[in-house]
């Protein structure tokens, strides 16, 4: 029997469309596996910033367009997650960034404070695969969001607190998830300025975070936090 192929879907923010990319060489499969662009496509995407498998399914998180968008695995548009009153976008949502799936929830985190969201704005809101809304945890200002060793890192781009700038770790119980410590502390200067994506490296186990500002780049963590 033949394996399942698997693939990288990476975001093209500016375009509005998702790629597929193969995850063992990295050669581009398809640079248009996915178009929610205006001008050639869905016309629904406005910066997608993450797309994950959410079982049979592949949800991506569209920033501006404060949506979930739900397709098949092919890549064939379903609908909008929790959009009960029909407007496009995805109820209680607002300024939306990254996304995971793990034990049966999805995480997604949440920036702006329009379109009835809860709290601060600065959450994360939780849902389930169906797509009903299950509530929210407080966190900083967060970016992203991932599953690593059994907790869920998220970067905080918050540069007005003391507790900005950094990764901090939660524990993994939904709408009950709870701050455990920080992850990485970061004074926004010598270290990252503006952590963004966060990802796991597979073959050594450590941890990747896109730094958007001066000094901008990818940024590497040992288990610990420690940089590296």
């Amino acid at each position: 029997m033949d394996a399942v192929q698997s693939f990288l879907m990476i975001p093209d923010s500016v375009s509005d469309r998702i790629l597929l990319f193969d995850p063992i060489n990295g050669s581009l499969i398809d640079n248009n596996f996915i178009d929610g662009s205006s001008d050639t496509g869905l016309g629904i995407f406005q910066t997608p910033l993450n797309a994950i498998q959410v079982n049979q399914e592949i949800w991506v998180s569209a920033q501006l367009a404060d949506a979930l968008f739900r397709f098949d695995l092919q890549g064939e548009y379903i609908g909008v997650v929790g959009d009960a009153d029909g407007d496009g976008d995805t109820d209680g949502l607002d300024n939306i960034r990254g996304i995971e799936f793990i034990n049966g929830q999805i995480y997604v985190a949440n920036g702006g404070d329009d379109n009835d969201v809860p709290g601060d704005g600065e959450v994360v809101v939780v849902f389930d695969p169906s797509g009903n809304n299950l509530g929210f945890f407080d966190t900083g200002d967060p970016y992203d969001i991932r599953a690593f060793n059994g907790e869920l890192l998220i970067s905080d781009i918050n540069r007005d607190s003391d507790g900005g700038e950094d990764i901090d770790r939660y524990s993994i119980d939904g709408v009950n998830s709870a701050q455990l410590g920080t992850f990485h502390e970061s004074d926004g200067e010598t270290g990252v300025d503006f952590p963004q994506q966060i990802t796991v490296r597979d073959s050594s186990g450590t941890v990747l975070v896109g730094g958007f500002s001066a000094p901008g780049g990818s940024y590497e963590y040992d288990v610990t936090g420690m940089q590296v």
